[in-house]
């Protein structure tokens, strides 16, 4: 059975919300310290960045020996490591120096693919999703499991970030490696809004089904008491035919 698949009215994959890769622990993953530890954090930053600096177009003998090719290395998992933690926590003055110092960092990914864009989505940090779109950010990345931005924000019932991701050409029908569309998630949760949102969508196609051979619709009959919805919407396109 696939990791994100949703089967008989249960759902077995929550979007990785609480991802975070063991390279990528540079900021405190405790949300009390997260105050007294944003100085350390920007520090960190800065040192790494002058590092990289100092290194940009220097050579050494070290250089003959591929030492310096593997210190660039490191810089950069350093880098990846930082944008994506920084997106996760909200720290949108990291995220923007980062991507000044280095744009290729906008579609940096962990060892699960996913990027900062995935990352400040699931996390409901509406102004960096605003950022990174600004940047061109991939609508379209996919984690490993076949998530895209757009699945995040509606599995973890993120409205305005879905609608501004559908603004910039996110796919509203995108399935996951286990078949889920956004529907299938916003479906299964308890957030009105943001199934409403998907339904009124021209686009929409609300018949596809997932690995378990369920549609949307059966998905929120036996999850969600906004079922209705679906009978709402199937009697609005009846009277349109």
């Amino acid at each position: 059975m696939e990791a994100d698949q949703i089967s008989k009215c249960h759902e077995s994959d929550d979007g990785n919300k609480n991802k975070g890769s063991s390279n990528d622990n540079i900021f405190t993953n405790n949300c009390n310290l997260e105050d007294t530890t944003a100085l350390e954090d920007e520090t960190e930053v800065e040192e790494t960045l002058n590092s990289q600096n100092k290194d940009d177009g220097s050579q050494t003998e070290g250089d003959k020996d591929g030492n310096t090719s593997s210190k660039h290395s490191s810089l950069k998992d350093d880098m990846n490591a930082y944008i994506l933690r920084a997106s996760e926590k909200g720290r949108y003055d990291i995220v923007e120096k980062l991507l000044e110092r280095d744009p290729k960092l906008l579609n940096a990914t962990d060892a699960d693919n996913y990027t900062p864009l995935h990352r400040s989505v699931y996390s409901g940090h509406v102004e960096i999703v605003k950022l990174l779109l600004s940047k061109n950010a991939k609508v379209d990345a996919s984690t490993i499991d076949g998530w895209q931005p757009l699945h995040c924000a509606c599995h973890w019932s993120q409205i305005d970030i879905a609608f501004l991701l559908l603004q910039n050409g996110a796919d509203i029908n995108a399935q996951t490696n286990g078949g889920l569309t956004p529907l299938h998630l916003a479906a299964a949760t308890s957030c009105k809004s943001i199934l409403e949102m998907l339904l009124m969508n021209r686009y929409l196609n609300w018949n596809l089904k997932n690995a378990a051979n369920e549609n949307p619709c059966q998905v929120s009959k036996c999850s969600s008491k906004n079922f209705y919805l679906f009978e709402i919407t199937e009697d609005r396109i009846n009277l349109l035919k």
